[in-house]
């Protein structure tokens, strides 16, 4: 809003004093192009749900490969117990035929069998071994300790142990699942992007 006013009076005598009055209102709209109110403001809302399952996801996931290195360690421990039982087999084996062989009873190729045979087994049990070293750095990596901590292992798996698990699983509880609910939470996100850039029509006055 604007106004005006003046006075002025006539030189010639007698002339009576003139005043003038003047005043204007303008009103524009103001494109809101790119949402300045609600849409912002929802968009962030989106985002900081999305931001939340994402998280919870990762928490999950994170929890499942920790489960899955504790079993795994389990059953490395479990297999390099065979396996030690099985090179203790094998030595045993190549001293016996190392004697049928120095008595003549089985020939030379006999002899090399059992070598090679040992030698299979030497070579599966230091590959466990590094393999279960592997397993316990990332888990130690994953509890945050030191990876020569490793006191609360199993030996070996529980082959009779009893899960019980459900055949067919509930719409409602698959629904509660952190990356089904980050998916389900993103389209919106996106829509709220894509309605910021529609043309909103804001009021402005000026004088």
């Amino acid at each position: 809003m604007s106004g005006a006013a003046s006075n002025s009076k006539n030189v010639r005598r007698g002339a009576p004093p003139q005043e003038n009055y003047s005043g204007s209102v303008a009103i524009a709209w103001e494109l809101d192009l790119w949402g300045k109110l609600a849409r912002t403001r929802e968009q962030s809302e989106w985002q900081a749900r999305a931001s939340e399952q994402d998280y919870r996801a990762t928490v999950l996931s994170t929890m499942g490969l920790t489960a899955q290195l504790y079993w795994r360690i389990a059953l490395y421990n479990q297999q390099i117990r065979h396996q030690r039982d099985g090179l203790t087999v094998s030595e045993q084996t190549v001293q016996q035929v190392s004697s049928w062989f120095n008595a003549g009873k089985v020939g030379q190729l006999d002899v090399l069998q059992a070598q090679q045979a040992l030698l299979a087994r030497q070579n599966q049990l230091r590959t466990l071994i590094q393999q279960r070293q592997n397993t316990r750095s990332a888990l130690a990596l994953m509890l945050n300790r030191p990876a020569e901590q490793h006191a609360d292992e199993l030996r070996e798996l529980d082959v009779h142990q009893q899960v019980p698990v459900a055949q067919k699983t509930p719409l409602r509880v698959i629904a509660q699942r952190p990356d089904i609910q980050a998916a389900g939470v993103a389209p919106a996100r996106r829509a709220c992007g894509l309605r910021r850039g529609s043309p909103a029509v804001l009021p402005h006055a000026f004088a």
